[in-house]
């Protein structure tokens, strides 16, 4: 990426959410009928608080963040509705360097990536822009980094990269280098079912079928088991009744399409995809082909190799680490100097070792100027990291690392 273009990315907005409602509630405390014969204080009253609540509509809706970052020291943090309010400066010298991070959403907001500027005490950063769409966020980033000469991270993987400001043009080539072990000591695992070829021309990797499931019958099973007992129950009901026939009809088809023909055409659906390839990766010269199948589908993507950013992997042993680790920095929190490492090696051990068992590796993350690529997810943790030193190697080569 040019990181001296004359056209920076579209300035950070906030959006506005909600205060639409807020305004109509306040307004809806005073009405005529409710003021009818109320005091004057209890007009006052609903007045005052329809006022308020209209208020703090008005200034989620109208209200605005603006942050300006002078390369020469200062950062302010201006607040205001319309027009500013009230202004917060910061020394830039307290922040190190500009971070892409992944936030997981909850069930009040969906997975994001937030570019921010770290303290270089720790704690909490400076939030600068948020988005569902990793490509917006990284170039944002890239060029906040090369503007202010500071180093770039990138949190949104499994293992970590830092760029020097130098390495931003090129940013492949410096995140490749910290898996230079990785590449070099691999080697293929026992058992391994994907197939690599490599004819000098075109790296070729074709990832295996995931494989049958047992559970898929049972997720047939039962609600095929719920459609025979109503049906069982309810239509000799229907037959002795004065029901109307049209109820009856609609009920029974009902059940028999949620609760028989949907899970069947699921359960045919998970059938052949269990036999399919998972994906196939070439990569050539210039190039990263990604297909990824489906059911009855396939899916190609082609990817320039300049434009790929980052290649990284992900394990069950390392989801489980960082699982680890953000437990014992809570617990760490909590008991201070008085924290007992019989927990770290005991109960929260032994639960970590638990959760290997049960959770599947990310697979391979590839990532893009305009997205991210993820496969392989589910294989082994040996099988993972060889493919990915396969795809390095290769990479690398390609790149002029």
């Amino acid at each position: 990426m040019d990181t001296t273009s004359s056209h920076p990315p579209r300035p950070f907005k906030l959006t506005p959410t909600g205060g639409l409602k807020i305004v109509r509630g306040g307004g809806a405390l005073v009405t005529a009928d409710d003021t009818a014969d109320a005091s004057f204080w209890e007009k006052a009253g609903m007045i005052f608080f329809g006022a308020a609540f209209a208020f703090v509509g008005a200034v989620i809706v109208f209200g605005r963040k603006w942050i300006a970052i002078d390369p020469r020291g200062v950062v302010s943090i201006v607040y205001g509705a319309i027009v500013p309010i009230r202004q917060r400066d910061e020394e830039l010298a307290v922040f190190g360097k500009v971070a892409v991070d992944f936030v997981r959403g909850d069930s009040d907001s969906e997975d994001c990536y937030e570019v921010a500027l770290k303290r270089k005490t720790g704690g909490d950063g400076l939030v600068l822009y948020s988005s569902k769409r990793y490509s917006d966020v990284q170039e944002r980033a890239a060029y906040l980094a090369a503007f202010l000469k500071r180093d770039l991270l990138d949190n949104t993987s499994e293992h970590k990269s830092v760029l020097r400001p130098d390495e931003l043009e090129h940013p492949l080539r410096g995140r490749l280098a910290r898996h230079d072990d990785v590449v070099k000591y691999a080697c293929p695992p026992l058992g391994m079912k994907s197939a690599v070829t490599d004819d000098g021309m075109t790296l070729r990797i074709e990832l295996p079928p995931p494989g049958f499931s047992f559970m898929s019958i049972v997720s047939l099973a039962i609600p095929v088991a719920v459609a025979w007992y109503l049906l069982e129950a309810f239509i000799p009901f229907f037959d002795r009744s004065d029901m109307p026939e049209y109820v009856a009809d609609f009920f029974t088809g009902f059940v028999i399409f949620f609760f028989f023909a949907l899970p069947v055409a699921m359960f045919i659906k998970s059938t052949v995809r269990s036999f399919r390839r998972t994906a196939v990766i070439e990569i050539g010269s210039d190039h990263c082909d990604v297909t990824t199948f489906a059911a009855f589908s396939r899916k190609t993507v082609r990817v320039p190799v300049a434009d790929i950013v980052d290649l990284d992997y992900g394990t069950a042993a390392g989801a489980t680490a960082a699982m680890l680790a953000a437990a014992e920095d809570k617990m760490d929190e909590k008991g201070g100097s008085a924290y007992d490492n019989r927990m770290r090696t005991g109960g929260v051990a032994k639960f970590a070792t638990f959760l290997t068992r049960l959770t599947r590796s990310k697979g391979i993350v590839i990532k893009t100027r305009r997205d991210i690529i993820t496969v392989g997810e589910g294989l082994s943790d040996e099988e993972t990291v060889y493919l990915f030193a396969v795809m390095a190697g290769r990479l690398s080569t390609t790149a002029g690392v």
